[in-house]
This record gives C-alpha cells, structure tokens and sequence, in this order.
C-alpha cells in the first residue's frame, strides 16, 4: 500500500515532470545555451521538478500497467517540453535575422566569428544583437515565464495527450513566419537608411562620374548604420521584448 502511494503520489509525477522540464532546458534560451553545461542544466532541472511535482501531480494519472506505455508516456512529455522551448527559441532567432539583414547592409557580412554560444558561425553584429536579446530575455523575467508556460502546458495540452501532427506543423510554421517578419521589422531602420544611401550614391555617380563612388559608399554606409542602430538599438529592444511576451507559449495556444 505504501509502495503505491509512493510510485502514484511521489515519485512518478516527479519523473513525468523531469522528463518534460528537461525537454524545455534542451531547447529554450539561457538554460539550453551551450556555455551551461550538462550537469547544471540536470541539477536546474531536478530542483524544478522537485518543486513543481506537487503542483502538476493533479494532472498526473496513475501510473502505467505495461513499461510499453510507460515508454509512449515519457516520449510524448519529451516532445511536449521539447516543443514548449523550441518555440522560445525561435523567438530568439529572430534578432539573428536582424544582424544578418543589417550586417549585409553596412556591409560587415564579412566580419564572421565563431558564436561559442550556438556553435556556429555568424556575423560579429549578430552575435552581438543575440546577445543583448539574452540579457533583455533575462533581465524581463522571460525565463521564469517558461516554467510558468510549463505549468499552464497542462491546463492547455494536458498530460499524454496525443496531439495532431499536422497542428503541430502549422504551430511551427506559424512561428517561423512571425519570426521572419520580427527579424525584418528590428532590421528594417537600417535596411531603410542604408538603400536611400545607395540611390543617392547611385545619383551621383551617373551625375559627377569622376567620383568613386565605391570607395565612399563602404564607409558612409558603414558609419550610417552604426548611427541608425545606436539610435534604435532601444526601440529594437522593445519591439522584440512585446513580441516574445505575447507569443511566448503560441505551442501552447495552438496544440489544443
């Protein structure tokens, strides 16, 4: 009797819930960044689950009778967790999306290095404007809005619930696409001001042909979107800030 208030009560909510918050720490910013490693991502992730287990327990049946089961169950709240983070991270994505556009605007696509934080390779301003996202990330208390999303996850999509494939598709799609649109609308001061700079550049050289324009344009551009972006950097800021908060748990919205 006591091993069964034990397995049902404790220890199996305790594990259902490691099992999903470990999706979310596999995917979404700050505790999936690279520079934190393994071990403090389990140790951030047990403590969580120790914690939220008596919230969540209510939401939790009783244990499976076949490990078969047992087996689905843990997958399917791996997947869940690992589309909850999946879908921050996108998010984060999109000021990526803002460097590239302003790097190949001022012309800086060159200037690449390797983002220790990502394990890729991308340009100096993009890493740079990641970054400054992560701190504003930390600094409006998103990352405590994941584990918020996590608990709300089983008022919305429930617990080993099977869930549509082709809803989870459009859900990504959805994302990538406000995403898209996020990464333009931050990058756009800069796209803007730098092609009037090219068509008045272009003027002038089809009016005084005996200037070389190429030789103005690389730094004039250059020093332009520096200007424009410490000017905006602030706006850019608040408009990805607004955008997170209201779409931070969209999986959550449309896995229904």
């Amino acid at each position: 009797m006591f091993s069964e208030f034990l397995n049902n009560i404790i220890l199996y909510p305790f594990f259902v819930t490691l099992v999903r918050l470990t999706g979310i720490f596999l995917t979404v910013p700050v505790y999936a960044d690279k520079a934190v490693s393994a071990k403090v991502r389990l140790s951030i992730a047990l403590v969580f689950s120790i914690a939220l287990a008596p919230i969540v327990s209510e939401y939790v049946p009783t244990i499976p009778k076949s490990v078969s089961l047992l087996i689905l169950v843990v997958l399917g709240e791996f997947l869940i967790g690992i589309l909850l983070g999946f879908g921050a991270k996108l998010f984060m994505l999109a000021m990526n999306i803002a460097g590239d556009f302003m790097a190949a605007m001022m012309g800086l696509q060159a200037a690449s290095m390797m983002d220790p934080r990502s394990g890729s390779n991308t340009t100096t301003l993009s890493s740079m404007l990641s970054l400054i996202a992560l701190a504003a990330f930390l600094s409006m208390d998103f990352h405590l809005y994941i584990i918020r999303a996590f608990i709300e996850s089983y008022n919305i999509i429930g617990f080993n619930k099977a869930m549509d494939l082709g809803e989870v598709a459009m859900a990504i799609i959805a994302t990538v696409s406000k995403v898209t649109v996020l990464g333009v609308k931050i990058a756009s001061p800069i796209v803007v001001a730098n092609f009037i700079v090219n068509c008045a550049l272009g003027i002038l050289n089809r009016l005084v042909p005996q200037i070389h324009v190429f030789f103005i344009s690389m730094p004039l551009t250059m020093l332009i979107g520096i200007f424009i972006l410490v000017l905006t950097l602030a706006s850019m800021l608040i408009l990805f800030t607004e955008e997170i908060e209201n779409n931070l748990i969209i999986f959550a919205q449309e896995i229904e």
